[in-house]
């Protein structure tokens, strides 16, 4: 049952990584990831007083929209969780600092002195306070109100850190107050979400996170039982020798249990959340243990720093401001060019109504002399300058279009790279044992060239970690350029895949690749990732034609078509297909050169046919385009020996 839940769960983790990987969703995400932050931290308390925490994030959020969308959700949640009456003073705080943010956030000053913003935070809270006692009659406790300004100076200072990252001390505070926040979030009666974040965290942080989550939850009060020793026991049960893997997530759950029961509290409500917590803690990145030695050390701090560096490219690239067209210059420009020699320019009321027009009306599908105002004497000269300006506003378009593009594919690269030199980081520290291989691949092609050069082409070669991969490249149309455009897609992906990238980033490089060479379209993909250890597959497809499974009950295709890789980096992915090749399965590869139709024809003839047989019988399925190269690669797998 945990390796299925662990499958699911790493399967979970992947798909999200693409999801965020991709520039288009990337910004969106991140500004939904700022409201719904506000949000969180306005429900956080301490002796039922709404705490300053959203100012601290407000503080920490870099100036523009990431600050006005955290300041907004903040807003928001700071009503919906304590009313209008007593969620004034603090969207008075949110105000305030939204100023701070927005008139120093992205200047020198606070760098040259860390402790301005958290100070003035500080200010804001204890001012309003003040404001709101003498000239609202709205009081507080005098110890909840230095209690406030207190966290509104800690908060702003923890959360202005949130670049440094790796610091154990700060991943530990950081996670303290995602706790005390979320533990006031109740969606179900039995599932408050300050314990799904501290079992999640304690069963993929460090010791101090995890005693500082069970902190947090005590000061919260939302239980009599010690969540700081219940959660601490947990983090505890991880370090039994040769313990299984599936500990470390149930840990929360099973060490509350004798904790409840030694203090006399039977209170079982918090079991489900700490449960669901345990699970959510294995799509967290778990933290690097603390026993690096020697040169292993300092290769994975090298890989983590270089990491770290990547990341930052990547976040100037997504910050960096989209260029603008002056479409109303542009129709100024076509207005003083058709203008010029013309008598009446002075005092043609045309001109001015061609000047006050909006810069959209270059942006018509073909502009003609009825498009034009009326009255103009010149009105062929006018209607060949703007058009020559339409001409210059799509080409215009058209570059910042290319230029979107390359960036978008530069951002992909880092965070391709910068996410594969941290899992190489982690994979420094781990002692897991390989699994070994219960199958053996056994791998069958053949070809068919209408030209001296091929332009199809396919390599089977062994991976990383029990992984075997079965990979076919289709070359657009046949020669020598089919040939060529297969090849170095075939290569690359190669070199990617064997030095341990997913297939979603290895082709991810290949769409970049495509993308910035303006090769869109010249090749598909077909890839199979075989699982030795489990016998399962993945076809990965991008632009190829579908594949097919043999089995018991005949064969059926597998796969849905896509566009080819290249296109832009905004278009379809790739699409994945799962088949099992357990029960002696034959998976079948074939390129466009392939009559699908026929080939499914093939019922009847396969019983006791040879791999060779059956790849020359599907080479006889001609496609529509007899000129076309045709391949067909043939995949079984064989129970490895046990003796």
């Amino acid at each position: 049952m945990m390796v299925t839940i662990g499958s699911y769960m790493h399967m979970l983790r992947r798909r999200a990584g693409l999801v965020l990987r991709r520039p288009q969703w990337h910004a969106a995400l991140r500004g939904i990831g700022w409201v719904l932050c506000g949000g969180v931290f306005s429900a956080a308390a301490l002796l039922q007083a709404p705490m300053p925490l959203a100012l601290g994030l407000l503080c920490g959020a870099p100036p523009g929209w990431p600050a006005l969308l955290a300041a907004i959700g903040a807003s928001a949640g700071y009503v919906l969780f304590w009313g209008a009456t007593a969620a004034a003073p603090c969207i008075a705080w949110l105000v305030l600092g939204f100023g701070v943010v927005a008139l120093l956030g992205g200047r020198k000053l606070p760098l040259e002195a860390p402790l301005l913003i958290p100070a003035l935070a500080a200010v804001i809270v204890s001012g309003t306070g003040v404001v709101f006692l003498f000239w609202l009659d709205q009081a507080v406790a005098t110890h909840v109100y230095l209690l406030q300004v207190i966290l509104a100076l800690a908060s702003a200072w923890l959360f202005r850190q949130l670049p440094e990252r790796g610091n154990m001390v700060l991943d530990a505070l950081r996670g303290g107050v995602l706790v005390l926040a979320m533990a006031q979030l109740l969606p179900l009666p039995w599932l408050d979400l300050g314990y799904v974040a501290a079992a999640a965290l304690t069963a993929a942080g460090a010791f101090p996170t995890a005693a500082l989550s069970g902190l947090a939850l005590d000061l919260a009060g939302i239980t009599a039982v010690p969540m700081t020793a219940a959660l601490s026991t947990a983090f505890l049960l991880r370090l039994v020798p040769r313990s299984p893997r599936w500990m470390w997530y149930a840990a929360p759950a099973l060490a509350y249990v004798p904790v409840a029961m030694l203090t006399g509290v039977p209170d079982w409500t918090p079991l489900p959340a700490l449960a669901a917590g345990g699970l959510v803690g294995f799509v967290l990145p778990h933290p690097v243990p603390a026993g690096r030695r020697g040169e292993t050390a300092v290769a994975q701090v090298r890989l983590e720093l270089a990491s770290g560096v990547l990341l930052q490219l990547e976040e100037a690239l997504l910050e960096m401001p989209e260029p603008e067209t002056d479409s109303q210059a542009l129709l100024q420009e076509a207005a003083e060019t058709a203008c010029a020699a013309c008598p009446e320019r002075k005092t043609c009321s045309v001109r001015e109504t061609l000047l006050e027009l909006d810069g959209s009306f270059l942006q018509r599908p073909f502009l003609q002399r009825e498009n034009l105002p009326e009255g103009c004497r010149k009105s062929g000269r006018l209607l060949d300058a703007l058009r020559r300006s339409q001409s210059h506003l799509r080409a215009i378009r058209g570059e910042h279009l290319r230029r979107r593009e390359a960036k978008s594919a530069l951002i992909l690269q880092y965070q391709t790279l910068a996410s594969y030199l941290q899992e190489l980081a982690d994979q420094l520290t781990r002692r897991e044992r390989p699994t070994a291989p219960r199958y053996q691949p056994r791998v069958t092609a053949q070809s068919r060239g209408r030209e001296m050069a091929n332009g199809d082409r396919y390599v089977w070669f062994a991976g990383t970690e029990g992984r075997y991969y079965v990979l076919l490249c289709d070359g657009m149309g046949t020669g020598m350029g089919a040939a060529q455009a297969s090849g170095q897609g075939l290569q690359l992906l190669r070199r990617c895949l064997e030095a341990g990238l997913p297939p979603e980033y290895a082709m991810g490089c290949l769409n970049s690749l495509c993308v910035l060479t303006e090769q869109g379209g010249l090749t598909t993909v077909d890839l199979a990732e075989i699982r030795l250890d489990t016998g399962r597959a993945a076809l990965y497809k991008w632009g190829s034609a579908p594949s097919f499974v043999v089995d018991q009950a005949g064969i059926r295709r597998v796969g849905r078509g896509s566009p080819p890789p290249g296109l832009s980096m905004g278009s379809a992915p790739e699409a994945v297909e799962r088949v099992s090749l357990r029960q002696g399965e034959t998976l079948i590869l074939v390129s466009d050169g392939i009559s699908a139709e026929a080939l499914l024809g093939l019922d009847a003839l396969l019983p006791g046919m040879t791999t060779g047989q059956l790849a020359q019988k599907i080479l006889d399925c001609q496609g529509e385009r007899e000129n076309d190269d045709a391949t067909a690669v043939i995949v079984q797998l064989t129970a490895c020996r046990t003796d």
